[in-house]
């Protein structure tokens, strides 16, 4: 999913899609955002640079999109319990 350019071609397609979107437009942020989180998680160490941009992205649909509870996935280096905010 984050091979070459897609990240910033991701930031781009959000950038230009406009709130509150379609039921389509929301299935298909939410199985984006799923997408990404699981990426994350099974990120390697010789992967680390792909993070910053998993997070932005994450962020991104999570929050302005209003896909938060889908980015209360956990971290796979977080040992403590996730607690979603409200």
């Amino acid at each position: 999913l984050m091979e070459g350019h897609a990240g910033g071609w991701l930031f781009a397609i959000l950038v230009a899609l406009d709130r509150p979107s379609d039921p389509d437009t929301t299935a298909a942020l939410r199985s984006i955002v799923r997408s990404l989180c699981a990426r994350r998680s099974e990120l390697e160490q010789c992967n680390v640079h792909q993070l910053p941009t998993l997070n932005v992205l994450i962020t991104i649909i999570g929050s302005y999109f209003g896909q938060l509870e889908a980015r209360s996935v956990p971290h796979a280096a977080e040992d403590e319990e996730w607690v979603e905010e409200e």
